[in-house]
């Protein structure tokens, strides 16, 4: 058989070796201009919204343009933030975990170029491809099972981290990110999330080899399988899967997708792939088809769209016949007791989701059910659905818009008002003509001019009401906005979004209690505190936030800040909706039960179920109370080997009802598989991170003895101490090396945590990569002298001892810049006084333990006007300067007026050492008479760190 695979392949080599010219780098993802699809419900999504193919318009995802974040004090942050989150979800909960989903095109043929990703994450995160996994930061590292209660391995401010997407992942065309952001923990002050990402041409051309065959698998009829292998050497020309033998028409990537399994399926694959140096061909790998016996289950009851229709989303394609019966539908008012008349029931093409349309429309005070009896599956065996499943069905409210009515004061303290009211403005209730308060005259009513509150803007994206009064205070107007609630939300599948218009600050109370800040510091306000955040223009801004509304009446209430007296702009509107599965009210009907788990020890167990009219939520273990787990999830992060059998349920309950879950049983299996090295970072001059996967005892794990660092061509490192954090990292403080790949080998007497205490497995080493990162503050060695230099100066044995130290931003500025201002220089060089200088020089000394025969980077820089950057000689930036030789004299190509933020923008380096290093720039003027300079780098240096089993 593989005789013939390459006959047939070595046609497909002939015919598709070209000449590849692979272009420039360029952006393919901006940071702040990229639109997401994301989801802060705290809702768990298992792993389904991973796939490629997922639905991410249903309840619970909204739209937004990073950078995504809850931040208060981290500049970097703040500059570009576009869209807020919520640190707590409607049931007033912390969310642990937030999804985000966005699509990119990629034109080049990936096996040609490569994709380097910037992300800027607080705290860790988990990145995919079209479903597949491809990078972690700060969490458990991999093949530690990642969940909904997952945290963070370590609470950070956000920075800048880089990874490369493996070719054979990407799509020529339309692909799909998602990525998972995780808080460290319930005590989380603040989350972040942004990407971008740059495609590089590759260099040069290196023998291929299947470093990781694809493997054999076993599935079930209907189920998505994916084949894949990994491949070494670059670029790939050709690819081409067999089946049986036999090519498989388009099956022409390193990975091949059957979206649909079937028996006729069933066989063997084989990969064959070519470039310039030759071909090879992957072993076989064998696919198994098992019968599927499963019914469908409901995932989804989606009534947001209109009182008559539900989409009622199913696990699997159904058979049509039985999916467009709509007599094997019903929808009950559970709060009435009534059916509703059903008139059809259409299949979409997905095959998976039926749009049920009624004679009348739903009470939307009501809960109702939708119950499907008689649909069966697509397979071959058509399963029936269990009989009378059922789901809630979601609704959408809307609970306040722009033109909402609202009471208002506008104080103008010259004329005699009081600069702040009372506390009793932001009370439930609140009412400023029958209540008393101080200057009640001044208090206004928008019910003659319904709309946008403002002050100076003209044109606001949406209607406008009242027009403010320009005043002495840094707080122009305070908002009382009373609105109704007709029952309280059930927590299980609700969420609450909150839009918001402010220029330039605000701070929002719910009944009394403040929920969010924008644009103001955190600690005491007054009414002369000024707006950190300018609103330029005023723009809608949308978060899910944890506000949890009282049935009958509610107050929200705001202050607006500007940000200097006498304001030539401000502005202030809200909208408020809701999306709810269910309110807590009536009965409590449980449609989906608490379901058995099967784990190992030290891996996390999570129980959830589904209800309609629940409030609140206690769960029992073997019957005993737990106390503090009253979420409609339970999830125990580590389980123990003694939790074995255990059983668990819930009881959910409301003011006037209340239901038991059925018991689901914890089996807990044993950990007889023991730890294995992941991966091992260079960071600093004498330290390695090596990490593990899983955590692994103290005791073994920080004993120097148990490490070695090896290396072919130049000596072994000294180990001199290893200290173990977060369970798998372990720090190891190590001498200089030299040139050529280190190696990390770690002994077999570490041992995990579990009660096996498993020794280390086959993979005990990992090559030693770099994960350097240099702030944007930071200390750098400066020449002002006005003199050329020449060319020596980028290089490593060039004396810099006598240039002068300073801290960045370094800066001849007046105006504000987006990092702090820490060193001031003239303008002027320092050996030609009143003599404007066209170059200033910067040097900065990187230390590493081991280097690197190929890194890539990430650079991002506040610079007016132009600058070239260098390591150890080597140029691998430039901005604002034409190509070519670069001399003193050499003037910028572009006049930068007030410098901003410029990049992330890819490069790569070849030239990174063991031992001293230099970072080197060199800033340009635009002219001799520019009036301002500015210079600070903020840079990503990265190599990839390989396990060896």
């Amino acid at each position: 058989m593989r005789v013939n695979i390459f006959k047939t392949f070595a046609l497909v080599l002939f015919l598709s070796l070209t000449g590849a010219a692979f272009g420039q780098p360029y952006l393919l993802m901006s940071m702040t201009n990229t639109t997401w699809k994301y989801n802060q419900t705290g809702n768990n999504l298992g792993s389904v919204w991973r796939s490629a193919s997922y639905t991410d318009t249903v309840a619970g995802w909204q739209s937004g343009r990073g950078v995504f974040a809850f931040e208060t004090d981290n500049a970097l942050v703040l500059s570009q933030t576009n869209t807020v989150l919520s640190l707590n979800n409607t049931a007033n909960d912390r969310i642990t975990t937030y999804y985000f989903r966005t699509h990119f095109t990629l034109t080049n043929d990936p096996y040609r170029v490569s994709v380097l990703v910037t992300n800027l994450i607080d705290d860790g995160a988990v990145f995919y491809v079209n479903g597949t996994e491809v990078s972690r930061f700060n969490i458990a590292p991999a093949p530690s099972q990642i969940t909904y209660l997952t945290t963070a391995t370590a609470a950070i401010e956000a920075a800048y981290n880089t990874f490369t997407i493996p070719y054979e992942l990407l799509l020529q065309g339309d692909n799909v990110f998602e990525v998972e952001v995780h808080n460290a923990g319930p005590t989380s002050s603040d989350i972040v999330f942004g990407l971008a990402a740059s495609v590089l041409p590759p260099s040069g051309t290196s023998s291929l080899i299947i470093t990781n065959q694809p493997k054999d698998l076993t599935a079930t009829e209907g189920a998505l399988v994916n084949l894949s292998a990994g491949v070494s050497g670059f670029p790939i020309l050709s690819a081409q899967w067999f089946f049986n033998g036999t090519a498989i028409p388009g099956a022409n990537r390193l990975t091949y997708t059957i979206n649909y399994l079937d028996i006729t399926n069933g066989g063997t694959y084989s990969l064959a792939i070519s470039n310039a140096n030759g071909a090879v061909v992957s072993s076989p790998a064998l696919i198994g088809v098992i019968a599927d016996t499963n019914g469908p289950v409901i995932l989804a009851a989606d009534g947001t769209d209109s009182l008559t229709n539900v989409v009622v989303t199913f696990s699997e394609r159904l058979l049509p016949s039985t999916a467009t019966n709509v007599s094997n539908y019903r929808i009950t008012n559970i709060n009435a007791g009534t059916i509703l008349t059903l008139i059809s029931a259409t299949l979409a093409p997905d095959g998976s989701n039926v749009n049920v349309i009624a004679s009348t429309p739903r009470n939307p005070t009501n809960n109702y059910l939708v119950v499907v009896s008689n649909v069966r599956d697509s397979s071959p065996h058509t399963n029936l659905i269990a009989p009378g499943s059922a789901f809630p069905v979601r609704m959408a409210i809307s609970l306040l818009t722009e033109t909402s009515f609202f009471y208002f004061y506008n104080p103008v303290v010259q004329f005699g008002d009081e600069p702040e009211p009372t506390n009793i403005w932001r009370s439930v209730g609140f009412n400023p003509f029958i209540q008393d308060v101080p200057r009640q005259s001044a208090w206004g009513k928008s019910d003659l001019q319904p709309g946008i509150a403002y002050f100076g803007n003209s044109d606001l994206p949406g209607p406008t009401g009242i027009k403010l009064a320009q005043n002495d205070v840094m707080t122009p107007a305070y908002f009382s906005i009373p609105f109704s609630m007709d029952a309280n939300p059930s927590p299980l599948g609700s969420s609450i979004n909150l839009e918001y218009l402010v220029d330039d600050g605000a701070i929002f109370n719910l009944n009394g209690t403040e929920f969010l800040r924008v644009g103001l510091p955190s600690g005491p306000i007054t009414y002369q505190t000024p707006a950190t955040a300018v609103a330029a223009p005023a723009s809608w801004k949308n978060i899910f936030t944890n506000l949890t509304f009282r049935a009958g009446t509610n107050t929200m209430a705001v202050e607006l800040h500007a940000d200097q007296l006498f304001d030539l702009n401000f502005a202030f509107g809200v909208r408020v909706s809701a999306e709810l599965s269910s309110f807590a009210t009536g009965p409590v009907i449980i449609t989906r039960q608490p379901t058995n788990i099967t784990v190992f020890e030290g891996q996390t167990a999570t129980f959830s179920f589904n209800a309609a009219g629940a409030g609140s939520f206690q769960w029992y273990s073997n019957d005993v109370l737990i106390a503090g787990a009253t979420n409609p999830v339970y999830s125990i992060p580590s389980v123990f080997a003694n939790m074995n059998s255990n059983r668990f349920k819930v009881v959910a309950s409301n003011t006037s009802a209340s239901t038991t879950s059925s018991n689901a049983l914890l089996t807990v299996l044993s950990d007889t598989n023991g730890p294995a090295v992941v991966s091992a970072y260079c960071n600093s001059s004498n330290t390695i991170v090596v990490t593990f996967s899983e955590p692994i005892t103290a005791a073994s794990a920080q004993v120097p003895g148990n490490y070695a660092v090896t290396n072919r061509t130049a000596p072994s490192l000294t180990v001199s101490s290893a200290v173990l954090t977060n369970g798998t990292n372990v720090i190891l403080t190590v001498s200089q090396g030299g040139a050529g790949q280190y190696i990390v080998v770690a002994s077999n007497n570490i041992q995990d945590t579990s009660g096996q205490h498993n020794a280390l497995g086959r993979t005990n080493a990992a090559t030693v990569g770099l994960q350097v990162s240099i702030p944007i503050v930071t200390d750098w060695k400066y020449n002002n002298s006005g003199t050329s230099l020449g060319t020596a100066w980028t290089g490593k044995t060039y004396p810099d001892t006598t240039w002068s130290n300073g801290l960045s931003l370094i800066y001849h500025e007046e105006a504000a810049l987006p990092a702090p201002k820490n060193t001031e220089l003239p303008l002027e060089g320092s050996a030609t006084p009143g003599v404007e200088s066209l170059a200033f020089y910067f040097r900065k000394h990187l230390p590493l333990a081991v280097g690197a025969a190929s890194a890539v980077t990430s650079i991002r820089h506040v610079i007016d006007d132009g600058v070239v950057a260098y390591i150890n000689d080597a140029e691998f930036h430039r901005f604002n300067m034409a190509s070519g030789a670069v001399a003193f004299n050499t003037v910028a190509n572009a006049t930068v007026g007030d410098a901003v933020y410029s990049g992330p923008f890819a490069g790569a380096v070849s030239t990174i050492t063991g031992g001293d290093n230099i970072l080197a720039a060199e800033v340009h003027q635009a002219a001799s008479t520019s009036s301002d300079f500015v210079f600070g780098i903020e840079l990503n240096i990265n190599s990839p760190s390989v396990p060896i089993v």
